[in-house]
């Protein structure tokens, strides 16, 4: 299995554009400046109604590095894979437990999976749970970063937010950006839309507080015409061999329990962000299917560290 890698340059933003962090040490973000991480589990962050319209109280676990005294501090948003259907928090806690080390803070969410009687899946089912899923992100961002009622008590920096996904929990990542129905290039979309409805109607907008990057475990997006130079940048880990999610278009295919559904994987997001100027980068492993990379950090650690380095950086006088 070989790794091959693609960096997208950076627009040139002037520094006085682009906001910048108080980097407190000057190996904060890019070196392990910390020893330990602290955690608080199950805080709820939201109550809301499931595909099957049972009421449900979803959770997130926060990690912080310890003893960190600094005001404000990125975020990053982990979202765990399991096709919609299954999946726990846990299975995201490696990275949970990594970035606070660098300097990070860390909401490891809970979402709501897919209840229903009906399997397979058919398409309006998926793009239903897909965007249940992005809504419950995008109540989390609001929640950790512009709710009055929680205002100072995360000490979050609303212009460094960050949402991390595998599999699943990645398609909803790389959808928490303003996406528009009308005219979509996907057919999947539209025959779903029209029958079920416009199944994206809440947040189509996006988050009140943009995201500022995304990092993706074989991700997905439904329409590359939503990757705009206001898109996030994105750093993307997939396999070129990848059967379940497409690495570069094709079909999502879970566990023969979804109906397939046309998607655009990682090279095709990596294309759109290179034509609209944006900060990209994709490490595509060569030969590997639908894997779980998260157990293998020296495929992905040391350029994914540089790239939230580089994100945060941007203007900072060295």
């Amino acid at each position: 299995m070989s790794v091959r890698f693609i960096l997208v340059a950076a627009m040139i933003i002037s520094a006085c554009e682009h906001k910048v962090m108080d980097l407190q040490d000057p190996y904060r973000y890019y070196q392990l400046v910390f020893d330990s991480v602290t955690v608080i589990k199950d805080i709820k962050y939201r109550i809301a109604n499931s595909f099957n319209g049972k009421e449900v109280e979803l959770f997130l676990d926060f990690y912080e590095p310890f003893g960190d005294s600094l005001e404000k501090r990125p975020l990053i948003i982990l979202m765990h894979a399991g096709g919609f259907i299954q999946g726990q928090r846990g299975w995201m806690e490696s990275l949970a437990e990594l970035f606070p080390q660098y300097g990070y803070c860390c909401a490891n969410i809970s979402y709501r999976l897919y209840d229903g009687s009906d399997f397979p899946l058919d398409r309006g089912d998926f793009l239903k749970s897909l965007a249940m899923a992005r809504e419950d992100l995008i109540e989390s961002i609001y929640f950790m970063a512009d709710n009055p009622d929680m205002a100072g008590t995360f000490r979050i920096d609303p212009d460094f937010i960050y949402v991390a996904g595998a599999s699943a929990g990645a398609i909803a990542a790389i959808h928490a950006v303003p996406v528009s129905l009308d005219g979509s290039s996907n057919p999947d979309i539209r025959m779903a839309a029209d029958y079920h409805g416009n199944s994206f109607n809440n947040y189509l907008a996006g988050p009140s507080i943009p995201v500022k990057g995304i990092i993706s475990f074989a991700g997905a997006i439904l329409d590359t015409a939503w990757i705009t130079p206001a898109y996030p940048e994105i750093f993307c880990v997939h396999g070129t061999a990848d059967n379940v999610v497409p690495f570069s278009a094709g079909f999502v295919k879970i566990n023969g329990k979804i109906s397939p559904f046309t998607a655009f994987g990682s090279e095709n997001i990596i294309k759109k962000a290179e034509k609209s100027g944006l900060s990209a980068v994709l490490i595509s492993v060569e030969g590997a299917g639908h894997e779980n990379f998260l157990n293998n950090p020296e495929l992905w650690k040391t350029r994914a560290i540089d790239f939230l380095y580089s994100s945060i950086t941007m203007g900072q006088k060295h």
